[in-house]
């Protein structure tokens, strides 16, 4: 041992008082511990030849002795950390192992030691204690650190009371940016309390002693040592095999800044599992930043999957841009197309407007009917907010009501103009209800935004179609097809137009085109019951009604409209299966529409059927639709021909009479003299006047 001159470098034997060199006054030596080393002692990492002198014992914990040092070749102030391990000895410089400590385990804990080292090497950020250089020496190992001038968080309070509400933000945004650089780093702290905090003389938080620190896989299971401090780890950490990841140094940093914002230790976790007894910090202080304190409440959650799964998370929410880890999981399951899952989610965290709004968003995508009253909710949180005023609007779309549709989504135009999804849904619930100037004025901005989007070329097909314009329609039509080869369902809606305009379109080569969309529609929309229908409609209009009934059936057993019952039931009729044909409009009467002309079929088959009764009555529903029905008048009057006493006398001699007049009338207006003269000749063959 040697007694080094600051001054010169010179090497003087121990108790000089003066260099031998330069005749500098030298310090002397002190033994503060008898395992510590004594002032000025040199330590040297030979590799890199580099050389530093104790300068005092600045203390002692764990597995490690700290002294304040200078580094000779830099001539800065270092902090120097000695590996010492349990049950050690002293001798001069060296240090002596204990026997129960085999040579294995000794590499292993030499190791483990310097690997700290590197890791905060790795971790360069203002926040974090800066290492110069690690070494093997005297038999155990050494970390070269930045000195730091300052006093522990715990120091602080102890002395100065419990920080205030800008200082702790201060402090806590500084520590969870440097864990933020932690984390990127696959590391973690994993021993985050007051006394690992300096505050530097420049109001710096610096976080130190990363002898705890370890690589970790975010998820995974490892097996953990167990080196911990009571109140300020995470119960996960008390399992020698728990799930590692931020959210461990997440609830340490809360914690450590729990006890700075209010001078309490926080309760242990393993004290909280069954009722948590954490006291919220504005019980304590009412003057605490609210904001700070939901931090801290979500930081120091007992379930890790319930805080800020990262530092950043954690710093955004400081910042007043608060994403709950719920709803972060929610939006992540979103982007998973796990939307049910996420729904439920998402009404846990309804107290935040941007989760009110998604879920809204979420449920027009499932059709949830509850989508309406979350739209509302949104829009009373933030009316500000176009999206709920979309939402509303999309909503009142699906339900047909066009009117709050269009209201709703022009405030949401206002608000936020040029909106792709919100000008589409205003441009269908325009045409819907004919207004086919603005609905033209809306598409074209639409299209501005985004060019060829398929649902709108589609919506242009189907405004076409009921403007007659049939040529339109085709150009439509197909250019919605060919942009959208993958969607079935815009296919479902786009092939009908195209199919009517094909149908209507006189060219030659009309008939071709049309036989082939109909084919492609089967073929590109194999589940399709329209597609089914029409290729049955094909089918009946050649002719083939068997095979055309074949398609009617699949098409009806999957999806009943009302185009289909009726194609189904007057294929029905032509191959003579009345009661079913009856039963197909029956069917539609109560599932469809009340129209009269399916009341009029249902009157002339079971006429047809000799249930003259229920003919009658079926015929007199058509004609109180329908007053000026001719054949509905012709038919009622054949119907009460046949309707008798019990003595076989004509029982509505009367009314028969007026509604074959009213009958001749009707065809006389019509011009189908025909059957105006055959109606005469009946009766004039029966001898009666009419």
């Amino acid at each position: 041992m040697t007694n080094l001159c600051p001054a010169c470098l010179s090497e003087n034997p121990i108790g000089a008082n003066t260099c031998s060199v330069c005749g500098f006054t030298l310090q002397t030596i002190t033994q503060k511990d008898v395992h510590h080393l004594a002032n000025q002692t040199i330590l040297s990492n030979t590799q890199h030849n580099r050389r530093y002198q104790i300068e005092d014992t600045l203390g002692e914990g764990g597995f490690g002795i700290t002294y304040k040092g200078i580094d000779l070749l830099q001539s800065i102030t270092v902090a120097i950390k000695e590996y010492w391990p349990e049950k050690a000895a002293r001798q001069q410089d060296g240090i002596i192992w204990p026997s129960s400590i085999s040579p294995e385990n000794k590499n292993k804990q030499i190791k483990t030691f310097i690997e700290e080292g590197q890791n905060i090497y790795l971790c360069s950020h203002p926040n974090i204690v800066k290492v110069y250089d690690w070494f093997l020496a005297n038999n155990t190992a050494y970390i070269v650190m930045e000195f730091i001038q300052g006093k522990t968080l715990y120091d602080l309070v102890k002395e100065k009371g419990r920080l205030n509400n800008i200082q702790a933000k201060k402090y806590l945004l500084e520590i969870a940016s440097s864990l933020s650089l932690i984390h990127q780093k696959n590391m973690l702290h994993r021993d985050i309390k007051p006394d690992n905090i300096i505050i530097d003389h420049q109001d710096r938080a610096i976080l130190i002693d990363f002898g705890s620190a370890r690589e970790f896989m975010a998820n995974k299971t490892n097996i953990m040592t167990q080196l911990l401090t009571p109140g300020y780890a995470p119960l996960e950490q008390y399992s020698k095999q728990g799930r590692t990841g931020p959210p461990l140094d997440i609830y340490s940093l809360c914690a450590t800044f729990y006890y700075a914002l209010t001078a309490t230790e926080p309760a242990a976790a393993t004290e909280r599992i069954n009722t948590d007894t954490l006291i919220p910090p504005k019980q304590l202080f009412s003057s605490i930043d609210p904001l700070i304190e939901q931090v801290f409440l979500t930081g120091l959650k007992v379930k890790a999957e319930e805080r800020f799964a990262t530092a950043d998370d954690l710093i955004q929410a400081l910042e007043g841009k608060w994403i709950s880890p719920t709803l972060k999981k929610a939006r992540k399951l979103v982007k998973e197309g796990q939307l049910s899952k996420a729904a439920e989610l998402y009404k846990t965290c309804l107290n935040q407007p941007d989760a009110v709004i998604e879920l809204a968003i979420l449920q027009s995508h499932l059709k949830d009917p509850d989508v309406e009253k979350t739209a509302q909710k949104a829009i009373q949180a933030n009316p500000k907010d176009s999206r709920g005023y979309g939402v509303l609007g999309s909503f009142y779309c699906s339900q047909k009501e066009w009117t709050k549709a269009i209201n709703n989504l022009e405030k949401a135009e206002y608000l936020l103009p040029n909106q792709s999804w919100i000008l589409t849904n205003l441009a269908w619930a325009l045409a819907k209800i004919n207004q086919w100037d603005a609905a033209e004025k809306t598409i074209q901005r639409v299209t501005q935004i985004t060019p060829n989007q398929p649902f709108i070329l589609g919506l242009q097909a189907w405004i076409s179609v009921k403007q007659n314009q049939f040529k339109e329609t085709i150009r439509y039509a197909r250019r919605a097809l060919f942009n959208a080869p993958a969607d079935v369902k815009l296919k479902e809606w786009v092939y009908p137009n195209l199919l009517i305009a094909l149908a209507k379109v006189t060219q030659n080569t009309a008939t071709k085109d049309l036989e082939r969309a109909i084919e492609q529609f089967n073929n590109e929309c194999p589940e399709s019951s329209l597609a089914k229908a029409i290729q049955g409609w094909k089918l009946a209009k050649s002719g083939d009604w068997n095979q055309a009934l074949i398609y009617f059936n699949q098409a009806n057993s999957s999806q009943s409209t009302g185009w289909i019952i009726l194609n189904q039931a007057t294929t029905e009729e032509y191959l003579g299966n009345l009661p079913a044909a009856i039963q197909l409009y029956q069917s539609y009467l109560k599932d469809c529409s009340y129209n009269y002309q399916v009341l009029y079929r249902l009157g002339l088959l079971n006429g047809q059927l000799r249930q003259w009764n229920t003919a009658k009555r079926y015929l007199e529903e058509c004609l109180k639709l329908k007053l000026d029905y001719a054949e509905a008048h012709h038919n009622l009057g054949w119907i009460l021909l046949h309707i008798k006493t019990v003595d076989g006398q004509i029982q509505y001699v009367r009314p028969l009479l007026e509604f074959y007049k009213k009958a001749i009338y009707l065809y006389q207006q019509e011009q189908k003299i025909q059957l105006v003269e055959q109606i005469k000749e009946a009766f004039k063959s029966i001898k009666v006047k009419i």
